[in-house]
């Protein structure tokens, strides 16, 4: 996973994975991908960027399509 610096601040960018239940209630086995900038006082975290597997995606390609989606930028 090759993922380009923060635009905001230049930091370094991480996947985060959150599930997608809480307390029996929710998606049980699902879970929602995107890409955030690691740097605490920026936290860029589009929400454009979410893709989760409840409609059939895989684990894997939903982190694929954050990664894409992260590592586009304006011209």
């Amino acid at each position: 996973m090759n993922l380009k610096k923060c635009p905001f601040c230049g930091q370094d960018a991480e996947l985060v994975k959150d599930r997608l239940w809480s307390e029996g209630r929710g998606y049980y086995g699902h879970y929602n991908f995107s890409i955030q900038c690691s740097n605490w006082s920026c936290s860029a975290k589009p929400k454009a960027q979410e893709y989760n597997t409840v409609y059939g995606k895989s684990n894997q390609e939903c982190i694929d399509l954050a990664v894409a989606s992260w590592n586009t930028r304006a011209e």
